[in-house]
């Protein structure tokens, strides 16, 4: 009775999570009906997190990869910031950021570090170039850990869609100016 409520609670859980990050509709429902089939919910949670998830590995690592369109978008705009700003990329603050907020979450909110790694690619060059690859041992690593990366993938996804926002308004205003000195310097 108690397995069976904790099963039902943690479902409402995921629930509420999703709901929360506005991605309540990517979950599947049969998953959420049945609450003997915990490993499965979870799993439908890292799935759902972002756009696009590949599975891979063997028997001693697992491999997931995480992309979805606002990163690769993210990116595109960091490079256009370089040329309008005139710095590289290793210099632009909204890459040195994403970094950092990245890899503090992949670091601070999963428990097990010493199970799992990560590498986020920023590439553009494809659909999917953007994105974060994890890998874990699958010895060390369970159902609650799995659960701790759904929710960072909810975040970080969360925190790409709106730092595109403060992006674009960096580039718009810095084209702005510069249309403003050019008009300036012609009159």
């Amino acid at each position: 009775m108690i397995e069976s409520a904790r099963l039902a609670f943690q479902s409402v859980y995921i629930c509420k999570l999703f709901h929360g990050y506005g991605k309540l509709d990517r979950l599947d429902n049969r998953c959420l009906a049945d609450a003997d089939n915990w490993y499965a919910l979870v799993y439908e949670g890292i799935e759902s997190a972002c756009d696009f998830v590949n599975h891979g590995g063997d028997e001693f690592e697992q491999k997931m990869y995480f992309s979805d369109p606002p990163m690769l978008e993210y990116y595109r705009l960091c490079r256009d910031y370089c040329q309008v700003f005139g710095v590289s990329l290793k210099e632009n603050p909204f890459m040195q950021k994403a970094e950092k907020y990245v890899n503090d979450l992949m670091y601070y909110h999963i428990e097990g570090y010493n199970a799992y790694g990560w590498t986020l690619h920023t590439r553009i060059n494809h659909e999917r170039a953007s994105g974060i690859l994890f890998a874990y041992n699958s010895d060390y690593f369970g159902c609650h850990e799995l659960l701790q990366l759904a929710e960072v993938m909810l975040e970080i996804c969360l925190y790409y869609e709106t730092g595109l926002k403060a992006l674009k308004k960096a580039i718009q205003a810095r084209k702005r100016k510069a249309a403003r000195a050019v008009k300036k310097e012609a009159a």
